[in-house]
């Protein structure tokens, strides 16, 4: 797996998986950073190591650090690790805030340290296939895509009290926007940087200070649009995604374990990837796979700090459009997406 010590920030629901899946890997130098050294809730504490603080953590001088701890810890942890030259993966979201981000990024690239987003639905199967079948121009010029992402929070984890969890706390950097970030992201990796975002955001239904419904819509350079919408409301979960050109339409549905093309020569819907009970848990692990080949420096990381903070840059600008009741535009400089797709008429 990974020559050396593992530094894992952070023992929540995210934590304690990859913990988990790095040991099912074979990585068995395992080290978790957290606030206080109580029991894990799905773990043996006899397969790591814990300490309680930062400096007690990278003074051990990990091989690679993996942040999942609440959002608004993100910033500082993974300027440590970059200031101590140690490859990262960074939980989503980014941040919850743009502030010294963009420094950070800058120090990355002096230093030579990787940094990977840690978005586990680029390695889904039918994602990818989804992508595939844009860059070939299956469906012709992309007009434009929706996507959606729902769920009713208080029964994502039954375990514990829905208000206390970092989702659903402004102080932690939660809300809807950035803590289901994912669907922004894979509309960047599709279809390339965005312009321009509308939105309207709304607390709808649920206790806290933060946005549990949320409408977009993103405007990328290429001309796509991008509709999303996000809840933390919905019953059942669902995950979905349809991509809409100037010759057909694809769509996938997460729990369909199908990706699904309808194009004009064929007149018809027909399969395009049938997955056999296929567990999004893969995603997680084949993640860490790619993690510790980037470690190792054999592939450059598939989501990497700069398409996170354009990502994040979008997740802000939706939060500032519904305030303002605007469309705002993304002023950061749009990294490279690697080709995402051709656009039609804008």
């Amino acid at each position: 797996m990974i020559d050396g010590e593992v530094l894992v920030a952070g023992l929540g629901s995210i934590g304690e998986r990859h913990v988990r899946n790095l040991l099912a890997l074979g990585q068995r130098d395992v080290t978790v950073l957290r606030r206080e050294a109580k029991p894990p809730r799905t773990l043996s504490g006899a397969e790591f190591r814990t300490v309680t603080g930062v400096d007690e953590g990278f003074e051990r001088h990990p091989a690679a650090v993996i942040v999942a701890t609440p959002t608004a810890l993100h910033t500082e942890l993974l300027a440590r690790a970059v200031e101590d030259g140690v490859p990262t993966l960074v939980e989503v979201p980014l941040a919850h805030t743009l502030d010294g981000l963009e420094q950070i990024a800058e120090r990355a690239r002096e230093r030579g340290v990787p940094v990977l987003m840690g978005h586990n639905l680029r390695f889904h199967p039918a994602l990818r296939a989804v992508r595939e079948a844009v860059l070939r121009g299956d469906v012709g010029d992309v007009l434009y895509s929706q996507a959606q992402f729902g769920e009713y929070l208080p029964d994502a984890h039954t375990w514990e009290d829905y208000r206390g969890r970092y989702e659903a706390r402004a102080d932690l950097g939660g809300g809807v926007i950035l803590t289901s970030i994912h669907e922004i992201d894979h509309a960047c990796w599709l279809f390339g940087p965005v312009a321009t975002v509308t939105c309207v955001a709304r607390r709808r239904a649920l206790d806290g200070d933060v946005e549990d419904t949320a409408m977009m819509v993103l405007e990328h350079e290429s001309g796509v649009l991008s509709q999303i919408t996000l809840d933390f409301v919905q019953r059942p979960y669902r995950r979905w995604l349809q991509v809409v050109g100037s010759e057909g339409t694809i769509e996938w549905e997460l729990r369909g374990d199908r990706v699904r093309r309808f194009t004009a020569a064929a007149g018809e819907w027909e399969d395009a990837l049938v997955l056999d009970d296929y567990d999004v848990g893969e995603t997680y692990l084949d993640e860490l796979r790619h993690f510790a080949r980037v470690v190792r420096g054999e592939e450059e990381p598939v989501a990497d700090l700069a398409s996170g903070l354009h990502v994040l840059a979008v997740g802000l600008a939706a939060r500032r459009s519904s305030a303002e009741g605007a469309s705002v535009p993304i002023r950061l400089t749009a990294p490279d997406m690697s080709r995402g797709a051709k656009g039609g008429n804008r």
